[in-house]
């Protein structure tokens, strides 16, 4: 298998691109919306908090807190890796995540409350749910829970981490039409068929680790798992057809009411075509507004959405806005954390030889497209290199909206 990577001349131009793109657009809204940016800047600085700091203040109303992100992004799941001890000092004592499988929660409490770490043991929990997701910031986070437990007083509570995926076996697809086609689906998916809704078991994981122990948890997952509010369209032809009501934060809100919330750092939106593009969220406000010099010293900060300025901005050019009358981000989430612009973001970090040799047989059957071609575990661990770099390059030149 051929690896193809992007020469320097090639990422000279996209930084370039980069910098032309969000200078045009700073230029066009300080020209255009410079009383209303000030005005914006000024509401913002008087209603937020730090990240951290907005999350504490949250779980003070709040039983279940949804944190939602974008995926491969290294500043968002370093804010959560940081917020393991702010947490805990906090009386919030669990941490759910998609990235793990439910079956193996109790193995990654074992790896985080051990006597010692075990990094290979951290990518085994890894593997198990995706093999591809070998990134260092995610483990990070469990280095970061085991180093908060290891420091506690023998009698003092643990600090826990649950998964909240199920145990998948892609071995059943044999076509594209499958991923179609409901019965081949519940073999996928092992425990699908004992609910009704689609995230049904993530949201039986978060009941059963969390809301019956009354206790209270972080849930930190992928933004589209994390609406508990917002209905997401779903979206065929460019045409409206139906919503999405059985995301995982949809079925803990039925259950918890005000007591549950949802969260979303900073990153890219679909745009209004559908689930293919992205842009830059909000139609670009924050990203210009807070790529100015003088505005930098604002974020990053976490702020409600109802009731504040920044709850009012549109979303025209995003996906989003499909089934909605004047679609804003009050819509969209509860809170909002901004840590910086998004072409200034950087990818997560792949992991050395995170897939070995042994472990190719077994993703040839995971994966449709790999199943009758040759690879190596080189080839695999280039793979999730690529991902990153495209990615990468995407957000770099993000732009407002696709036409």
């Amino acid at each position: 298998m051929v690896v193809k990577h992007k020469g320097r001349n090639t990422v000279r131009l996209v930084r370039m691109k980069s910098t032309i793109t969000i200078g045009l657009i700073i230029m066009f809204f300080s020209c255009v919306n410079k009383k209303e940016n000030e005005t914006l800047v000024k509401s913002i600085k008087s209603h937020s908090l730090s990240p951290e700091q907005y999350i504490v203040e949250k779980f003070r109303t709040h039983q279940v807190i949804f944190i939602g992100e974008n995926h491969f992004i290294k500043e968002q799941v370093e804010l959560i890796k940081d917020l393991i001890p702010v947490l805990y000092e906090n009386g919030v004592y669990n941490l759910g995540t998609e990235f793990i499988r439910y079956s193996d929660t109790g193995m990654i409490n074992e790896l985080i409350s051990g006597s010692t770490y075990s990094e290979e043991l951290a990518r085994q929990i890894t593997f198990n749910s995706v093999w591809h997701w070998g990134y260092q910031e995610y483990l990070d986070i469990y280095k970061a829970a085991w180093e908060l437990n290891s420091k506690l007083a023998v009698d003092a509570p643990r600090f826990r981490i649950f998964g909240i995926e199920d145990d998948m076996d892609f071995s059943f697809v044999q076509s594209e039409e499958d991923y179609s086609n409901p019965d081949i689906m519940k073999k996928v998916f092992k425990s699908k068929g004992d609910f009704e809704e689609n995230e049904g078991y993530s949201a039986y994981a978060v009941d059963k680790e969390v809301i019956e122990k009354s206790q209270k948890a972080l849930i930190h997952c992928g933004i589209h798992h994390a609406f508990t509010g917002y209905l997401q369209p779903i979206i065929k032809d460019k045409t409206l057809i139906g919503y999405e009501k059985e995301r995982m934060g949809n079925l803990v809100k039925n259950k918890l009411g005000d007591r549950t919330m949802t969260v979303f750092i900073h990153g890219p939106w679909y745009d209004r075509n559908g689930y293919d593009n992205q842009v830059l969220p909000l139609d670009g406000v924050l990203d210009s507004l807070f790529s100015i010099r003088e505005n930098r010293h604002v974020y990053p900060f976490g702020i409600d959405t109802k009731g504040t300025l920044l709850g009012e901005l549109k979303g025209i050019n995003a996906v989003y806005q499909y089934g909605y009358t004047d679609f804003s981000l009050r819509d969209f989430c509860d809170g909002y954390i901004f840590l910086k612009p998004i072409n200034e973001y950087r990818t997560v970090t792949p992991i050395d030889g995170f897939v070995k040799p042994e472990n190719v047989e077994y993703i040839k059957q995971q994966e449709l497209d790999f199943r009758h071609v040759d690879v190596t575990a080189n080839d695999l661990n280039d793979t999730i290199k690529i991902w990153l770099d495209d990615f990468q390059l995407k957000m770099q030149t993000m732009k407002i909206s696709i036409r």
